[in-house]
Parts: structure tokens; sequence; C-alpha cells
């Protein structure tokens, strides 16, 4: 509540700093706004991090199960775009029937994958008019392919009534990729550039139909990787500044928060500390009260056991700060 008339607080998650050895350095900078990731939206670093790890299981899941155990490879997941029919001819196409599939530089392969929907009849198939009886596989550039409609059920946003969005003229393919690698796209923007300053907003339907370098403000990018080298190698803030308040203001809230965590551990941790029933704490106050209400002790065996819980409460004490302070001479030696 201190800081709400400063920084906007739980809309976006603003990156405040990208490791130079992160698959995202030369993507991400600082001050960029993350939008979503592959089309779900995301309002805080912990839905980034818990979306990188559901789809971190979800490419292990896939892995395991693949249909093609033979190769090293496996589909995304039934992440598909729905591609013109006029792009799948026999000049783009290459069959593949149990060797690893491969692509020039700068493509990614494909492969057609059935595109359902929930009113099919019983005993009706998937609409899939670009596969055959045999595996065919596509080379495509990934930026030409993502300005197209999502389609199959490996989207958030797409499980609804139907998940097929194709229309006849256009088939539903998913990239290809090696075990332990993920496809993912990234939508952010970037809050300080011309075009918010002319007024304009960026919401998630922005994105869905943005091609990377077509508009000022919102880009996306598709990271084929390991998510987890993507969580351990970018910072994120809840806190987004209200104006322009450089480096230190970004990284003020983060600090503080951290300042005030830290302080409630060290109160709570020295409250539990003081309870303990040891010698001249406030424990040994407590001991004494909490054992005036059993009323069948008298007086003086009450003060027996109080000294008796005491000594015993010290002793153990001492021979876990002994333990304590050894093992961090020992770490630090």
């Amino acid at each position: 509540m201190l800081l709400y008339p400063f920084y906007v607080h739980g809309e976006r998650p603003m990156v405040l700093s990208v490791s130079p050895v992160s698959p995202l350095s030369g993507y991400l900078s600082y001050g960029d706004i993350i939008v979503s990731l592959d089309g779900s939206d995301i309002y805080n670093p912990r839905e980034w991090v818990e979306k990188m790890t559901h789809l971190d299981i979800q490419m292990l899941n896939q892995s395991y199960h693949s249909s093609y155990p033979k190769i090293s490879q496996t589909v995304s997941g039934g992440k598909g775009y729905c591609v013109p029919s006029f792009w799948v001819d026999e000049e783009r196409a290459f069959q593949s029937m149990y060797d690893e599939i491969s692509c020039p530089d700068d493509l990614t392969a494909f492969v057609s994958i059935p595109c359902c929907t929930s009113h099919l009849l019983d005993g009706e198939s998937c609409n899939d008019s670009c596969r055959n009886t045999t595996r065919r596989n596509y080379c495509f550039p990934p930026k030409d392919i993502i300005k197209f409609k999502k389609c199959g059920d490996g989207w958030q946003t797409l499980k609804t009534a139907q998940s097929c969005q194709c229309l006849q003229d256009e088939c539903c393919l998913t990239p290809v990729q090696n075990r332990g690698v993920i496809w993912v796209e990234v939508a952010f923007s970037r809050p300080h550039s011309k075009c918010l300053k002319d007024g304009r907003n960026a919401t998630a339907m922005d994105v869905k139909s943005f091609v990377s370098g077509s508009a000022a403000c919102l880009e996306t990018f598709v990271f084929i990787g390991d998510t987890v080298s993507i969580v351990n190698s970018i910072k994120l803030s809840a806190y987004r500044p209200r104006w322009e308040s450089g480096t230190f203001g970004a990284y003020l809230p983060n600090f503080l928060e951290k300042v005030l965590v830290s302080m409630f551990r060290v109160s709570a941790s020295l409250a539990l500390l003081n309870s303990m029933p040891v010698f001249l704490l406030d424990g040994e106050s407590i001991l004494e009260v909490g054992l005036c209400y059993i009323t069948w002790l008298g007086p003086r065996i009450r003060h027996q056991v109080v000294r008796l819980l005491l000594s015993g409460g010290s002793l153990l004490f001492a021979i876990a700060l002994s333990r304590a302070f050894f093992f961090i001479f020992v770490s630090h030696s």
C-alpha cells in the first residue's frame, strides 16, 4: 500500500535483468514487460515460474510417451498452427520414416497433426487433410509460422468447445523438437517505446495476431530450448514504476521486500528462541505461569519441576547451539 502511488503491482512482471549467458539475452532487456507465455497471460513472477514448470513437466511427459521411441525427437505437445495448404506442397515436404528429422539452418521441422472438434459424431475421425499414410514433415521458418492461427490441444487458450480453428484449406502443423527441448512463445512489450507514448495499449489479443518486428510496442519470439535455463537466468519484478525512475527505482521494491521478509524471519526466530524453557529467557516465566494452572501441584513440587525442566532445556539448548557453531566453523574452514 505504501508503494501504490509510485508503482503498479501484479499487472505484468517487469524484467529487471537478464544474464549475459541467458538464452533470452538479446531478446529481453531491462524494463520489458512480460505479457504472455504460449498465449496464457502472465501477471506476476510466480505465474511465470509456475507456467515454465508446467511446460517442463509437459515436455518430459511427451518425451516419455512419444510415438517415435526410436528417434530422439518428439512433437511439441499438440501446439499447432493453421498453415495454408498451398504452403504444404511437394516442394516443401519431405519424407522421414525412422531417421531423425533435420532442416536447414533457420528452419524448423513441422509435422501435421489431427485437428479435432468436440462436436464430432461417434465413429468420425479428426480432420487432417495434410496427413497421409506416410509420415510427412515440413521445414518452415518459425517467424513465418507463428503469425498463423493456433490449433491443437496443447494451447491453454484453446481448451474450449472447439479447439480446431483451421479452415478446410489449412493444415494443422506442430513443430518437431529434440527430446528435452520445448517450443514456447514469449510475448512482451516495451513500455517506453514511441507507440505507448501515443496511447496504444498492450493487450493479449494484440499479441495473438502479432508478427515479430511488425510493431513497436508488442513483440513475440519463439524460444526453443530448456525451460530451466530461462527461469534461472532472468530476474522479474511484480512492481513496475509508474514513471521513469531509473534502475534504482525498479530495484527498490524488491530490495524492500527482501529486507522486510528477512526482518520478519529474524523476529519470528528470536521470538521462538526467547520462548524456549531456558534460564534467563522469557520461556522461564512462561513455564512458571503454565504450571500454575496445574492445581494439584503444590508450590514446592511446582518449583522443583520448573527447575528440572529449565535445567534440561538449558542443556539441550547449549548442545544445539554448540553443534550449530561447530558446523558453521567447519563450513567456513
